[in-house]
């Protein structure tokens, strides 16, 4: 087999190349070895694109989030960020409790998010169809309720 192939050695055949028995401490070399350069390029996409989601939903001004969902938010942030800087040095990758309440955090945040903006489209749009108990003058009265999106 080539040095490092395109589609990987298989999962686990890491631990079968190292004489003493011993996994990368590393989880993105052993991903390369195992998964080969298309899996580990894989895997990098999907980490930027949670990553560069949770740093724009956090720094958004536009987004409109309650404190308990903006801390889920940043606990979600680092606890990511945290993990995926541990697996330079470590075996996260392959721990599947670490594994399940990341992503499970992850996808409580995104949704989170998803059912806000769902939430304000809603009243905006409301707002907009004229009913009659939502005059300029009571808007104009709440301004922190009636965000526009």
């Amino acid at each position: 087999m080539p040095p490092i192939p395109i589609i990987g050695r298989g999962i686990g055949s890491f631990v079968v190349m190292d004489e003493l028995g011993e996994l990368a401490h590393n989880d993105y070399v052993r991903l390369l070895v195992e998964v080969g350069i298309l899996g580990l390029l894989s895997y990098l996409l999907i980490l930027a694109a949670v990553f560069i989601n949770l740093l724009l939903y956090m720094r958004d001004k536009t987004i409109i989030l309650s404190p308990y969902l903006q801390a889920l938010v940043c606990a979600a942030f680092g606890s990511f960020t945290a993990i995926q800087a541990a697996s330079i040095t470590g075996n996260i990758l392959f721990r599947p409790a670490i594994q399940w309440y990341l992503w499970a955090l992850i996808a409580i945040a995104l949704k989170g998010i998803q059912i806000n903006k769902q939430r304000l489209e809603k009243e905006h749009n409301f707002l907009n169809s004229g009913h009659p108990l939502y005059t300029s003058s009571f808007i104009s009265k709440n301004p922190a309720k009636f965000p526009s999106p």
